[in-house]
């Protein structure tokens, strides 16, 4: 199985992170409650600084970094997938009211986790670390957006969790 280099992982991250960026902005100036104004406002603002965090680790572990050819079978399945998964206009669509927003929002980060979840079989053992550290961010906004949807004593839709593709 051909590897994908850390630098083409962390570009993926980007690109969904911008896509995740632009979701919670849009609806930061849709929502009526100033709590959730708020909110969303923050993660978008957590969604740039995972951008500038991505783009960092991208330039540190340029240098010596092993290169490895990459799928392109994986490479043709992450554009659909983002294109046609990830917080997309299609899918910002969707969510017509917050509570959809909310969990349109759950769900793709859980989306998230599990691909980069799944994407550790295509990258290097060494740079497993990085890959840890992206789901680590994206299941604490996980938790995030369901402890408001709680507060706000919004029904969640969401199904229990799974680990694995």
């Amino acid at each position: 199985m051909a590897k994908l280099s850390i630098q083409e992982v962390l570009k993926f991250a980007v690109q969904l992170e911008r896509r995740g960026l632009v979701f919670f902005r849009e609806w930061a100036e849709k929502a009526d409650l100033d709590e959730v104004k708020m909110f969303f406002s923050m993660l978008g603002d957590e969604e740039e600084e995972h951008v500038e965090v991505f783009l960092k680790l991208s330039e540190q572990v340029k240098d010596g970094s092993p290169q490895y050819k990459g799928n392109e079978r994986f490479h043709e399945f992450f554009e659909s997938f983002s294109r046609d998964v990830m917080y997309n206009n299609k899918v910002f669509n969707k969510a017509k009211t917050l509570n959809q927003a909310f969990e349109l929002a759950k769900k793709q980060e859980r989306d998230v986790q599990l691909f980069y979840s799944e994407l550790k079989k295509f990258v290097d053992k060494s740079y497993h670390n990085v890959i840890d550290r992206i789901v680590s961010e994206e299941q604490d906004h996980y938790r995030k957006i369901d402890d408001l949807q709680k507060k706000l004593k919004f029904p969640s839709l969401d199904p229990p969790q799974r680990t694995s593709l």
